[in-house]
């Protein structure tokens, strides 16, 4: 008997396993299971990295096998995406088996009632026509854009560096699950510490406080980072102290700006971290530019 061999993809959360799963569902022609239990939560994209719409596979058609025979159950799937609910696990496959047969089982029994109210021959020529041109739809390979998380140089001389001191990455952002501070996409740059192995100064971490959302809001200078579009308030001018926050109590010694991230202008970004925090410029290649916080 010939077993079917699977890839397990596991870690934690933002580390890159549906962009993995995707590449290797791609290259090994398969489909993708996934086991995660908070997928199907609405209002949860970013908490626990759901996949964007607009990079999710093709998903094939459902597919069952008893004994030595196999069944194919054809659906158009992506219709799926527009039902409430259903739309916000952003991949049927998420959904139970017993779930999708029944819709499928539903989908063919209103065609067929449609079939015979209709008395005029070539609009159900039409209707019929329309349907199978969706199912078809599913046999068609798209290719879907992913996020691009490979390493940058930079995060090698970070990685070199025996101190065991915070990198901050901007743009900015920290998330729970239920609340969003900052700018998206926090999950790949979260992904970078994997490169750099070094404490990484941002989070997506499920059902923390909002307390701690506040904490970093009340600190001089990093309500400017998260959201550069706002004013400067006076306590983010008072250079000797925004540079006591970030060396001593954030621990942060490296600063790594990502401009395509940003949704948004930079505004005084630059500006700010050489001028009031007086980072060093160390890094400037790739789009990316790297700072140094003075340790003195």
């Amino acid at each position: 008997m010939r077993k079917e061999k699977i890839i397990i993809v596991v870690g934690p959360t933002a580390s890159g396993k549906s962009d993995l799963a995707i590449k290797l569902a791609r290259e090994y022609n398969g489909e993708i299971i996934s086991a995660d239990s908070r997928q199907v939560y609405r209002g949860m994209d970013i908490g626990t990295g759901k996949v964007p719409k607009d990079k999710i596979l093709p998903v094939p058609n459902l597919k069952f096998k008893i004994s030595n025979f196999k069944f194919i159950f054809p659906l158009p799937y992506l219709l799926l995406h527009k039902i409430p609910f259903i739309g916000e696990t952003q991949e049927p496959t998420r959904l139970f088996p017993f779930f999708i047969l029944p819709v499928a089982i539903l989908t063919a029994f209103a065609l067929h009632k449609l079939n015979q109210k209709l008395s005029n021959a070539r609009v159900s020529l039409i209707l019929n026509s329309l349907f199978f041109i969706l199912v078809a739809i599913e046999y068609i390979s798209f290719p879907f854009p992913s996020t691009d998380l490979s390493g940058k140089p930079i995060f090698d001389v970070i990685r070199n560096d025996p101190e065991k001191k915070a990198v901050l990455i901007l743009p900015l952002g920290f998330n729970s699950g239920n609340y969003v501070l900052g700018q998206s996409p926090i999950g790949s740059l979260q992904f970078y510490q994997v490169f750099h192995q070094k404490p990484s100064f941002r989070a997506t971490v499920a059902r923390i406080p909002y307390s701690y959302f506040e904490y970093y809001q009340k600190l001089p200078l990093l309500p400017y980072l998260i959201d550069p579009s706002r004013e400067l308030e006076t306590k983010d001018r008072d250079s000797k102290e925004v540079r006591r926050v970030f060396k001593e109590q954030l621990n942060i010694k490296y600063i790594v700006v990502m401009p395509e991230k940003y949704k948004k202008s930079l505004g005084q970004t630059y500006g700010v971290l050489e001028n009031i925090l007086g980072a060093q410029k160390f890094y400037d290649e790739e789009g990316v530019r790297g700072y140094l916080l003075n340790r003195n």
